[in-house]
This record gives C-alpha cells, sequence and structure tokens, in this order.
C-alpha cells in the first residue's frame, strides 16, 4: 500500500515528475503490485504571495508564485492523477475546528511546542488525523476485497514533497517480509495491548527475540528525535505504530508530557513499541511556496540541498555536539541531487541497520519472480 497524505493537490504538478521517477517507477521496474490510497485535506482559501503573508482568496483560489508574476489555480482534485484505488478529501477547517473543541475538552491550555501561536500546533494534529485516515481507508480496503486482502508492506510520504533519490524499497522488501512471517509464526507471549486511534485495542511486542516490525526512516531532518516525512516498512508496524500516532500524541497533550516535536514523538513511540528501526537512502525536499516552475521551491531553511549535504555530512563523520545545525546550509556550495543521494547511501551503510537483520531474508530474485507470477505479493 502506498499511502499518500495531507495537501496533496498543492504544487503536485511540479512534484509529480519526480514522484513517478522515484517512486512509482521504481516499484513497476521491480514488478511489484500496489495500490495507492490519499487522504486529501482541503483548505478553501489560500494566502497570496509570500507564505504568512498577503491576502486570502475564496476556493477556487488563485496563488500567486515566488517571482510574483505567474498565478496558478489550486485544483484540489488533481490528486486523481496520482491514480489512488481509494481517496478522501476532508475540509481541512473542519477537522482544524474538531481539533479545537477537543483541546477545550481536555480542561487545560494546550502547549505551544513550535512558539507560533499555535499555527504549526494545529498543523501538527491536522496531519497526524490524516495519517490516522489513511491507515484506517487501508484497513478498509482490506476487508473489502473479495477474496480476503492484506498488504505485505506499507509506504507512507507526502505529496508536497519532491524526491531526490529513489526510494530502496525493492531492495528492502525481502527482509521486510521474512520478518514478517517471523513475526506471525511466533507465539503472542510477551506481548500487550496498547490502545490506537479511537480507543481500539493493538497487540505489540514490547520484547523479545521477534520485534514489533521494521520501519525505515530516513537519516537527515531528524531534530534531536525520528525524521517523520517518509517511511515504509511492515504492514503492522506502519498501520498500527508509524499511522497511528495521533493517539498518543493526545494523550501525552494531556498529561503535559508531549516533547518538543513530532521527530521526538516518533522516536519515542517507536522505541516503546518495539519496532525495529532500519534506514531509508529517501531523500526529499518540502515544496512550500506555490507554484509549478523550480525557482519557486523556496521552503524552509533545512530544505536546500546545501542544509541537507551538510546535515548528512554530519551523519556520515558522526561529530559529536549540537552546534553544527547553526552554520548548517550557510555555506553556497552548489550542491547536486547526485551528491544527496550518494552520502544519503553512505549513511545508511554507515549505520549498518540491514546489515544486523534478524531475520533471513530471500533473495530479491525470488521475491520478483514470485510478483511476476501475479502472486499475492502486494504493497
Amino acid at each position: 500500500a502506498v499511502g499518500i497524505f495531507g495537501l496533496a493537490y498543492r504544487n503536485l504538478a511540479a512534484t509529480l515528475p519526480d514522484l513517478e521517477r522515484h517512486v512509482f517507477g521504481v516499484l513497476d521496474v521491480a514488478l511489484l503490485q500496489y495500490d495507492v490510497f490519499v487522504h486529501a485535506m482541503l483548505v478553501t482559501s489560500e494566502p497570496v504571495g509570500a507564505p504568512g503573508g498577503g491576502a486570502m482568496l475564496d476556493a477556487p483560489a488563485w496563488v500567486r508564485a515566488a517571482n510574483g508574476t505567474v498565478s496558478t489555480p489550486l485544483d484540489p482534485y488533481s490528486l486523481v492523477l496520482l491514480r489512488p484505488c481509494v481517496f478522501e478529501v476532508e475540509d481541512q477547517e473542519l477537522a482544524r475546528a474538531a481539533i479545537e473543541r477537543r483541546q477545550a475538552a481536555l480542561g487545560k491550555q494546550m502547549p505551544d511546542l513550535w512558539h507560533d501561536n499555535y499555527r504549526s500546533m494545529r498543523n501538527y494534529l491536522v496531519a497526524l488525523h490524516s495519517l490516522g485516515r489513511l491507515a484506517d481507508l487501508v484497513r478498509a480496503r482490506e476487508a473489502s476485497a473479495l477474496g480476503g486482502l492484506v498488504y505485505d508492506a506499507v509506504l507512507v510520504l507526502r505529496a508536497d514533497t519532491v524526491f531526490l533519490c529513489p526510494v530502496d524499497l525493492p531492495t528492502r522488501l525481502p527482509t521486510i517480509l521474512a520478518d514478517e512471517a517471523a513475526r506471525a509464526a511466533a507465539p503472542r507471549h510477551g506481548a500487550a495491548p496498547v490502545l490506537g486511534r479511537d480507543g481500539r485495542r493493538v497487540w505489540v511486542r514490547s520484547s523479545g527475540s521477534v520485534s514489533a516490525g521494521i520501519v525505515a526512516v530516513p537519516l537527515w531532518g531528524r531534530w534531536g528525535g525520528t525524521n517523520d516525512r517518509f517511511a515504509f516498512g511492515g504492514r503492522s508496524a506502519m498501520l498500527d505504530v508509524y499511522l497511528g500516532r495521533e493517539g498518543p500524541a493526545w494523550q501525552l497533550l494531556a498529561d503535559g508530557s508531549h516533547k518538543r516535536n513530532g521527530e521526538h514523538l516518533l522516536r519515542d513511540l517507536l522505541k516503546t513499541r518495539g519496532v525495529d528501526v532500519r534506514h531509508t537512502q529517501v531523500v526529499v525536499q518540502r515544496f512550500r511556496p506555490i507554484g509549478t516552475g523550480a525557482r519557486d521551491i523556496v521552503g524552509m531553511a533545512d530544505d536546500s540541498l546545501d542544509y541537507l549535504r551538510d546535515d548528512l555530512a554530519h551523519t556520515v563523520t558522526g561529530y559529536g555536539g549540537r552546534h553544527w545545525v547553526r552554520f548548517a546550509g550557510k555555506r553556497r556550495r552548489n550542491t547536486t541531487r547526485e551528491e544527496i543521494c550518494r552520502l544519503s547511501r553512505k549513511a545508511v551503510e554507515g549505520r549498518g541497520t540491514w546489515a544486523t537483520a534478524r531475520t533471513r531474508a530471500p533473495p530479491l530474485a525470488a521475491v520478483a519472480a514470485t510478483a511476476a507470477a501475479g502472486s499475492s505479493l502486494a504493497l
């Protein structure tokens, strides 16, 4: 299952080519069967001009590119270009209103983790809600399929990101399948129920030789925790843990113990749920401003190629201390995509999380042959 969440239509015309090349194209070449799921948040107005400033236009919105010379219409249903088998569109303002009601029910002030008058806090909780709905769509598809359907792996991404490197799921899939098979054969001894979204009980393993499943995450943009912009892994670990962060986040907010960002939450949740964390070579840039040209990818400071280079170089060298981030991306290095991908591969190899697999993986050729034969292997 390939899951796409958030503002799936924003700048899709600019991000889709790299998505086709580095995600869908890679899966097609590997002869893997997959279904695409989309949960899109719909906004009825967009800012004109620089992010955070300018007037608001009612839908259908026209938004101005960063250079101020081109206006582009936003089509909320351009998400069909992603060819989803199932999609859901939800009004973001209604989702925010539900968040505000839930916050009021806490009976105390919710912490403003990003110190921007709760703007980022609301966006964060909306994103977690969108992730949870994405998991619901996948489960509903499995339950409604004739003859039964259970996806072998789940890959999750944001549509407002430009992929710089090809996804390495086909290479890692044999290990994920072997891990899933080992988990299915293992007794449930040592597992314990935890509350997932909407109070649903989910069994996860907190100890023992068999993990709660594999989740592969990038080694850049961690901000003291675990990168939460892209991931793939086994079905249960992705649906129950990675996509199921909304409930734990609200519980931590109610307890007053939520740490400073979403990366910290993901890191702690993967650890406490016994997930086997691996790493992926994927690197993406968030497409922040509105427009369709390459010069319209302004983004935040940590999206520039120079910043990503310094971030990955820091990971590769293992240099201690946190002050490096103050200088990251400040010097123009004319960094290329190829250099970014090379550094990312080196960082993943250096960590060696796939080399220390606890389960024996079948050869990739056998997996590809099985998929070509039309078996039940599915993403």
